[in-house]
């Protein structure tokens, strides 16, 4: 589409006032290829400056910095100011397009604004460097107070998703989630009836099983046998009589009855009486002391 324009000097502070319209004079050799099949001045002739828009500079595809204003050899800056010089127009818009996975390291007076693409590259350090992947476009924003480039990345390329490192979604992965049920984790125990068992006396539980849940489905009991002197089972303490007069050679002794089992086989008991002697409960062939009165 063709673009009228005017050719303006700045007067009185101003390109609106009415002397500001330049009228070049022409003649019809001037003209010729001058204009374009509309009479209109061929967009050739101008600077890209006046179309705007973004323009392409080259392709990355190696390690590079940004370069400072100083356009030091190699840089994105020196590739500015050789474009610039061969084509006119403004910095603004100047873009490149990596060819390969690259690191762009910023000069000590440039500086990154925010990425593009609604995700910060991977590897971004802020101001220092930033990893540009292949497909990724740098653009020239335009010159900061400094006398700084600012430049910003299109970022048109984006890697997997990792545990540590935002990205996109695999189709191996994307069909593990498909594959999960609905409410998949939205496990539910289930019920069981309780169960309850009690024991008493020389009753203990004996068995138990369960279901594949983990849930109890069957007790069982048993009462443990008596101990004998062959085999191991309950025992039950002797008392003071089953260890002197009603001897029992299954049960076994408190060490109280053991001492008053000592002392009565030993018959190391002082009456001060005979009555009393013989009142107290000894097996014949017992031994015991008796005061006896003097004469």
């Amino acid at each position: 589409m063709a673009i009228n324009i005017e050719l303006r000097r700045k007067v009185s502070g101003s390109f609106d006032d009415a002397n500001s319209v330049l009228h070049p004079l022409t003649t019809p050799q001037n003209i010729i290829g001058f204009l374009d099949g509309n009479d209109k001045i061929n967009e050739s002739f101008l600077p890209g400056s006046v179309f705007g828009g973004m323009r392409f500079v080259g392709e990355i595809g190696a390690n590079i910095t940004t370069g400072t204003t100083d356009h030091e050899a190699g840089s994105l800056a020196a590739q500015i100011n050789t474009f610039i010089t061969n084509n006119g127009g403004t910095v603004n818009g100047l873009y490149w397009i990596a060819t390969d996975e690259v690191t762009l390291t910023a000069s000590s007076t440039s500086t990154f604004s925010p990425t593009y693409g609604g995700a910060a590259e991977e590897g971004d350090s802020g101001a220092t460097s930033l990893i540009i992947e292949k497909g990724d476009w740098v653009v020239c924003k335009g010159v900061a107070s400094n006398d700084s480039y600012v430049f910003a990345i299109v970022n048109n390329n984006y890697r997997l998703a990792t545990g540590t490192q935002s990205g996109l979604l695999s189709s191996s992965d994307f069909t593990k989630l498909g594959g999960i049920a609905e409410n998949a984790n939205n496990y539910v125990h289930p019920t069981f009836t309780s169960r309850d068992i009690e024991t008493t006396n020389v009753d203990v539980l004996a068995t138990f099983t369960s279901n594949g849940e983990g849930h109890v489905t069957g007790i069982t009991t048993r009462t443990l046998p008596d101990a004998t002197t062959t085999a191991k089972g309950v025992t039950q303490l002797a008392t003071g009589n089953e260890l002197t007069t009603d001897l029992v050679a299954t049960k076994p002794a408190s060490t109280l009855n053991t001492k008053s089992m000592i002392d009565y086989f030993t018959g190391n008991t002082l009456y001060d009486t005979l009555a009393n002697a013989n009142s107290a409960s000894h097996p014949d062939g017992a031994i015991v002391f008796v005061t006896v009165p003097t004469t």
